[in-house]
């Protein structure tokens, strides 16, 4: 479950750092990620995170690294990403496929679809997120520890 996470969060920022200009206001963010599935009562997750120029470039340099046994193709569309995505090992395979729209430079809205199987036994979720800028000031978030409150 770990991977699908890692590869929702790196496919959900990456998408925006296509470009080399970054598209969205520096600062402090929150996002909020409803994720639902089979198991049970919706997830909610909220995050703040701090997006500096410096952060900014490390996330373009991190798009272009190959992931071990995975594949992501993304597509740019003016202000949209749609994306699809696959990660296999031995007992484990992960699709995942979505969309982001970068509504302006304040707002980003997201929604991911992910099938886990894990020993021949299936996990689906859907997610939903908005981000929103907050402000040029990040107070106490650092950008390399983002806050975040499970609700």
């Amino acid at each position: 479950m770990r991977a699908a996470a890692v590869l929702v969060t790196l496919s959900a920022l990456s998408l925006p750092m296509l470009s080399e200009e970054p598209p969205i206001k520096m600062g402090l963010w929150e996002k909020t990620s409803v994720t639902s599935s089979a198991a049970g009562e919706p997830d909610t997750l909220v995050s703040k995170t701090c997006i500096t120029p410096e952060g900014w470039q490390k996330m373009l340099a991190n798009i272009s690294k190959p992931r071990p046994n995975c594949n992501m193709d993304v597509q740019h569309h003016g202000q949209s990403y749609t994306f699809k995505g696959t990660c296999n090992t031995a007992h484990t395979s992960m699709t995942l496929d979505g969309s982001e729209n970068i509504r302006d430079s304040e707002h980003i809205v997201s929604d991911s679809h992910s099938v886990i199987t894990i020993g021949g036994q299936k996990r689906e979720s859907k997610t939903h997120s908005t981000s929103r800028f907050l402000s040029a000031s990040c107070g106490k978030i650092s950008p390399d520890d983002p806050e975040v409150e499970d609700k």
